[in-house]
């Protein structure tokens, strides 16, 4: 990890925002540095063609397998039932 002169931790190249809280992160980064949340959205199961490809931050079940994907073990999604 390399600081830049921004001040940001250096983990790649792209740089993006936080689908939690909306910091700017950079793309190889695992977790958000403000809220903690993961950051990528993917499918968790080895055997899936789509494992490690990321998901829009609203998609529970991967579309090729079924698998729950990695926002929604770790409970980044908002239930839409409870309102929000």
């Amino acid at each position: 990890m390399v600081i830049d002169a921004m001040g940001y931790a250096y983990y790649g190249d792209e740089i993006f925002v936080c689908p939690h809280c909306g910091k700017k992160c950079y793309d190889q980064q695992l977790y958000c540095s403000r809220c903690g949340k993961l950051l990528h959205n993917c499918c968790v199961q080895e055997e899936c063609a789509a494992c490690g490809l990321d998901l829009s931050a609203d998609v529970r079940y991967c579309p090729e397998c079924s698998c729950e994907t990695s926002f929604s073990i770790h409970q980044c999604i908002e239930d839409p039932e409870d309102g929000c």
